[in-house]
């Protein structure tokens, strides 16, 4: 399995933590695949190990470990779950948004995000793009 789509076929069971934010995703994305849902990561590794599911769907930043523990696993490129963070502030209070908005750009233009994950050791991690110039959105 090297794609999202070679993942979703008729024949494949997929390992996902019965908890997991990503487990509704998956199970609302997925068309032919077989979603098999277990208690943690621990079982779905002896599971993948043993032949008995094909794959293990576990969000990105634990990758790395989970990928340790099964030789041979592969990783796959795509998404099928992206959590984006955001910060908020109290309606009324623009110039405070505007220097927090300024601030997270500097922080990412700097490197100092990028330096931050990499002493964290993070590599499925990535920094995110340049914000638009309005960087504000105003929720009822």
């Amino acid at each position: 399995i090297q794609t999202l789509a070679e993942a979703d076929q008729p024949s494949v069971r997929i390992a996902t933590e019965s908890g997991a934010p990503h487990t509704p995703v998956l199970a609302s994305q997925r068309r032919h695949a077989t979603l098999v849902r277990v208690d943690d990561d621990t079982q779905a590794l002896a599971m993948l190990k043993a032949g008995q599911v094909d794959a293990f769907a576990d969000a990105r930043l634990a990758m790395p470990k989970d990928q340790a523990q099964v030789p041979g696993s592969t990783v796959l490129a795509e998404d099928f779950f992206t959590i984006r963070f955001g910060l908020a502030i109290a309606k009324g209070h623009a110039t405070s948004l505007a220097w927090l908005a300024s601030f997270v750009e500097q922080l990412k233009a700097s490197g100092a995000v990028q330096r931050a994950i990499d002493a964290a050791q993070l590599s499925a991690l990535h920094v995110a793009p340049p914000a638009s110039p309005s960087p504000t959105t105003t929720l009822p």
